[in-house]
C-alpha cells in the first residue's frame, strides 16, 4: 500500500512539473539497461530471478525518469568531483577512454546526488500530501 501511495504521489507531482516520461524514454532507458547486462543474462531472465515482470519493470523505469525529470534541475556536478571520482575509481570503471570515464563519472555522481535529493523531496511530499487510508 505504501508502495502503491508513493508511486501515485510522484507521478501527481511528476505531471504537475511537466516531467513525465514518454514511452520512448522508457524504451531507450530500458536498452540501456540490456546493454549494461552484457549478454551475460537477458533482461527477462533477469527480471524473473528478481520476481518482477517486465510490465512492473517498465512501471519502474518511468517512475525513476520522471524523478530524475523533476530532481535534475536541483543537482549539479563540478568539473573537479569528476575529475576526483575518475582519479580514484578508474580501475572500477567500464569506459575505457578518458572522455567516456568522465561521462560515466558525470552521470553516476549526479545519480547520487538525485537519490540523496530525493529522500528529502519525497519526505516532504509525503507530509504535504492529504492521505487517507481506509482498510
Amino acid at each position: 500500500l505504501e508502495a502503491m501511495i508513493g508511486e501515485k504521489l510522484i507521478m501527481n507531482e511528476a505531471v504537475k512539473q511537466g516531467a513525465e516520461a514518454s514511452a520512448d524514454e522508457v524504451k531507450q532507458k530500458i536498452t540501456e539497461v540490456e546493454k549494461t547486462l552484457s549478454g551475460s543474462m537477458s533482461l527477462d531472465d533477469s527480471l524473473k530471478m528478481q520476481g518482477i515482470t517486465r510490465a512492473e519493470f517498465e512501471n519502474q523505469v518511468r517512475i525513476q525518469l520522471m524523478i530524475e525529470k523533476m530532481l535534475s534541475r536541483e543537482v549539479s556536478v563540478s568539473a573537479e568531483e569528476v575529475a576526483n571520482y575518475v582519479q580514484n575509481n578508474a580501475k572500477s570503471m567500464t569506459a575505457s577512454t578518458d572522455a567516456e570515464r568522465k561521462v560515466e563519472a558525470e552521470n553516476l555522481l549526479k545519480g547520487n546526488k538525485i537519490s540523496q535529493k530525493f529522500s528529502e523531496w519525497f519526505t516532504k511530499l509525503k507530509e504535504s500530501a492529504k492521505i487517507e487510508k481506509y482498510l
